[in-house]
């Protein structure tokens, strides 16, 4: 799947399949990354949402058992 450069919180949440309140609230904890600020806006670097995403996996083969 191809994602757009910036995403909006909505599709960022969808994207993960967590509620846009799950999503703000790691924002306010500052645990989310790739977040950008245009205007009074939020989007999402979708780049760096897979990188961490990645970061993130659990029982990825080459980290071993």
């Amino acid at each position: 799947m191809r994602l757009p450069r910036l995403l909006t919180i909505a599709e960022a949440a969808d994207y993960l399949r967590i509620s846009r309140g799950a999503l703000y609230a790691r924002i306010q904890r500052g645990t989310f990354p790739g977040l950008v600020k245009i205007g009074r806006h939020y989007r999402v670097d979708s780049a760096r949402l897979l990188a961490w995403l990645d970061q993130s996996r659990v029982g990825d083969a080459s980290t071993g058992p």
